[in-house]
């Protein structure tokens, strides 16, 4: 009887008993699939992660900063996260990888993507600040976020993307 609705919470919140008993990586793994290339005009900052308890369980991070020196820098983040502990983490990833289609407005716009041809998320630019964010999730878990900042040229997002391993990411346990 006690069964059922715990069962049906977890159905209600989008969530499914397995992703709650998988363990967060550590953020230190998480760090080693950064992107290490340069960008030129970019100075790339030292890679940060943590580990934090957040409402409903535990996330792992890691990310790394890309500016350019100035008053007004351009600014690239590139961050991985892990959201195995996280209990709503379910939901909140299949809202990301089923939206579909296109919208555009005077500020900018917003789409659905894949990356690789294998990765569900989601392309964003703003007009006014001349920046983007692509975000995307791996092996329902990890979700990959590149944005940037007085950057207007999507594609630098990508080249980031480039150069993340992929492939590693997703066999992590």
């Amino acid at each position: 009887m006690r069964k059922a609705p715990l069962l049906l919470l977890m159905v209600v919140v989008g969530g499914t008993p397995t992703i709650a008993q998988q363990k967060v990586v550590d953020s230190s793994k998480l760090r080693q699939l950064l992107p290490s290339k340069d960008l030129p005009g970019f100075k790339r900052h030292p890679p940060m992660g943590s580990i934090d308890t957040i409402p409903f369980g535990r996330l792992s991070s890691a990310e790394v900063k890309y500016e350019t020196p100035g008053e007004v820098p351009r600014i690239i983040q590139v961050r991985i996260a892990d959201f195995a502990e996280h209990m709503y983490a379910a939901g909140l990833l299949l809202g990301l990888t089923r939206e579909e289609g296109r919208q555009e407005t005077q500020e900018g716009y917003s789409k659905s993507v894949v990356v690789k041809g294998k990765y569900r998320g989601k392309e964003t630019g703003n007009r006014g600040m001349s920046g983007g964010q692509v975000e995307f999730v791996v092996a329902n878990r990890f979700v990959v976020t590149v944005q940037s900042t007085r950057v207007p040229d999507v594609g630098v997002l990508y080249s980031l993307i480039d150069a993340i391993d992929l492939a590693a990411l997703e066999k992590l346990p």
